[in-house]
């Protein structure tokens, strides 16, 4: 791109101006976060406080738990397995580390996020 004698760029890197109308609600409303999605912000963030990182940690490792052993034919990995699940099925709030507080804590949806983990991690409810 050129750059123009007043100092500005040309070409088509300028900001587009914003919308004059509204957008619809369904266009703003958050998605689940992805196991993905928290890996990435567990290992790209760098201003995290200690008592979130462990929060993340706690959340990081039930989701690993449920992935790596859903298919296992050892006694303590289903144990690991179902703990991590009955976890995230759990509506107790009791606990700082609650599954539904990291839920809130991370700005999750607490059922989409439940449906995508569980769900997708091959977890039954007998399981738990």
């Amino acid at each position: 791109m050129a750059r123009r004698a007043s100092g500005g760029w040309s070409g088509g890197d300028r900001v587009p101006r914003m919308w004059t109308h509204a957008a619809e609600d369904q266009l703003l409303a958050p998605e689940p976060a992805l196991p993905a999605q928290v890996l990435h912000l567990w290992h790209h963030s760098r201003a995290i406080g200690a008592e979130r990182a462990l929060a993340l940690a706690v959340l990081v490792q039930a989701v690993a738990d449920i992935r790596r052993f859903q298919e296992t034919g050892l006694a303590h990995h289903r144990v690991l397995r179902d703990d991590a699940a009955a976890w995230m099925r759990s509506d107790a709030r009791e606990w700082p580390f609650a599954f539904v507080n990291l839920c809130d804590a991370f700005n999750l949806h607490i059922g989409e996020t439940r449906t995508a983990l569980l769900g997708a991690g091959g977890v039954s409810r007998q399981a738990a």
